[in-house]
C-alpha cells in the first residue's frame, strides 16, 4: 500500500480550492495607451449650444513707408471664430442582479462585476474618443480591402491591417461606399463581429455578407456613420479635419470658410511620401517655425515609429547636446531650429499620416467629466424594467479645438 494512498489529494479537495489568477486580478488586454488624447489639454467648459473660439490670422493691412498711402490703405486685422459644436458618445452595460450579488465580495469573486464592467465601458469610450481625435469627423473605422471582395462570406479583409485595432468582438458594424456615410449599404443589415485577427487584418462576422458590399466600402460602428451636414456633431472633429492633407474647400468648417488663408486656418501640409519620416518632420517643422509656430510634438503610428528608429540608425545613440536625435521616454527627439520635437508612437494615428503639433494650441473642450457615468437622477444605475438586473450608462460631450492651426501641420506617409 502506498504511503500516500489515503492522503487528501488535490483532486479530492477540488471543491474547496479557489481558482487563482497568476497575478490576482486579470489584466484587461483590451485597454490601450492613447498618447495624444492623454497629452492634449482638457477643459470642462462646454456649456451652451456652441463654444466660440476666435482666431486672428492677419494683422492690420494699413502700413506703408508713405503716411498717406498707409492711411488710404488702412484695413482691419483679419479674424474668424470657430463655432464649435458638441459631439456625443454613449456606452451602455447590462448586468444581471444575481451576478452583482454573487460578486459582491472577495469571497465570491476575484473582481467586482459592476466595477469591472463600468471600468471597461469607460475604457471603450476612451478608445472611441482617441480614434475620433485623429479623424475628420466621419466616424469610419476602416475600409474593405481594395483587392479582396467579401462576396457573401463571413470574412472581411481590411485595406489597412492596422485598422483591425479599431474593432472588437461583439461590435455591430454597418457599411457605406463613402467615408461620409451618406450612401449606406441599406441591403446589408448590421453585422456582429465574432473574431478579429490583427495580424491578418481581417474581421469575422456572425453571418454571411450581402452581395451589395464591395471593395473599398467604409466600415462604421452602427450609429456612428456621419453625413457631411453633421460633421463635428455626431463624432468629434479630429486632427484630419483641422489639418487636412489637401487644401480645404470653401465648405464651412465650424462656420468658417478657410480658403481666405488655407495655411493659417487649416495648417501646413506636406505630401512627399518619397521622403523619409525624419525628413518630413524636419521640413514640416521648419515651415511651421517660419509661420511663427513652435512645434514640440509629433505623432505617428507604431509601425512608422519603428521605421523612423531604423532610419535614424546609430544617431539615436547620441544623448543630449551634440546629437541629432536622442531617445526619450516613450519617444524620440528630432532637433529642429525651433528646438526639440518629441516624436511619439500612437496606436490611434493612421499609418498614412504624421502630425507635427504645437500642443498649447489644442484643447479638448467637454461638459462634465470626460467620460462620465450618467447620474442625472442621483443614481449611478437604473433598474431594468423587464429583467432582473441593472443598466449603467456612460457618455461624453465634447470636441477638439485649435486656436492656431497655422502653427501645426500634417504630412503624408
Amino acid at each position: 500500500m502506498s504511503a500516500n494512498q489515503n492522503a487528501l489529494g488535490q483532486t479530492e479537495f477540488d471543491a474547496m480550492l479557489k481558482e487563482l489568477y497568476p497575478a490576482g486580478v486579470p489584466e484587461n488586454v483590451a485597454s490601450k495607451a492613447h498618447p495624444f488624447m492623454s497629452m492634449v489639454k482638457k477643459v470642462d467648459d462646454f456649456e451652451g449650444d456652441q463654444l466660440v473660439v476666435p482666431v486672428y490670422y492677419g494683422n492690420p493691412a494699413g502700413r506703408s513707408a508713405t503716411f498717406a498711402t498707409a492711411q488710404a490703405n488702412a484695413r482691419n486685422s483679419s479674424s474668424v471664430k470657430w463655432n464649435i459644436t458638441q459631439a456625443a458618445d454613449y456606452a451602455v452595460i447590462l448586468v444581471e442582479a444575481i451576478t452583482l450579488r454573487s460578486s459582491r465580495s472577495n469571497r465570491g469573486a476575484f473582481v467586482n462585476a459592476r466595477k469591472t464592467e463600468i471600468d471597461m465601458m469607460l475604457s471603450q469610450l476612451g478608445d472611441s474618443a482617441a480614434h475620433a481625435l485623429y479623424r475628420g469627423g466621419y466616424g469610419a473605422l476602416g475600409q474593405i480591402s481594395s483587392s479582396t471582395d467579401p462576396g457573401t462570406g463571413t470574412t472581411i479583409t481590411l485595406e489597412d491591417a492596422d485598422d483591425s485595432r479599431n474593432f472588437s468582438v461583439g461590435q455591430y458594424i454597418v457599411f457605406a461606399d463613402g467615408a461620409d456615410g451618406t450612401t449606406p449599404r441599406t441591403n446589408q443589415a448590421e453585422l456582429r463581429v465574432t473574431a478579429v485577427d490583427e495580424a491578418a487584418g481581417t474581421l469575422t462576422v456572425h453571418t454571411g455578407c450581402h452581395s451589395d458590399l464591395a471593395v473599398s466600402d467604409y466600415i462604421f460602428t452602427s450609429g456612428d456613420q456621419t453625413a457631411a451636414a453633421s460633421l463635428g456633431v455626431t463624432k468629434m472633429m479630429g486632427l484630419a479635419g483641422w489639418l487636412p492633407l489637401t487644401t480645404p474647400s470653401s465648405a464651412a468648417f465650424f462656420g468658417v470658410d478657410r480658403t481666405a488663408h488655407p495655411t493659417r486656418l487649416a495648417g501646413h501640409r506636406l505630401n512627399a511620401t518619397g521622403n523619409s519620416i525624419e525628413e518630413n518632420i524636419l521640413t514640416l517643422s521648419e515651415s511651421i517655425v517660419r509661420s511663427g509656430g513652435r512645434p514640440d510634438k509629433c505623432f505617428i503610428s507604431h509601425g512608422n515609429f519603428n521605421n523612423l528608429i531604423k532610419g535614424l540608425g546609430t544617431k539615436v545613440e547620441y544623448q543630449g547636446g551634440g546629437g541629432q536625435a536622442d531617445v526619450g521616454f516613450g519617444g524620440v527627439q528630432i532637433h529642429t531650429s525651433a528646438g526639440p520635437v518629441m516624436v511619439h508612437p500612437d496606436p490611434d494615428c493612421p499609418s498614412n499620416r504624421g502630425y507635427v503639433l504645437q500642443m498649447n494650441t489644442w484643447q479638448l473642450h467637454h461638459l462634465d467629466a470626460f467620460p462620465h457615468i450618467d447620474t442625472l437622477d442621483g443614481n449611478s444605475a437604473l433598474r431594468q424594467s423587464a429583467a432582473d438586473g441593472i443598466e449603467v450608462r456612460a457618455r461624453y460631450w465634447g470636441n477638439l479645438a485649435c486656436i492656431a492651426p497655422g502653427w501645426n501641420g500634417v504630412f503624408a506617409i
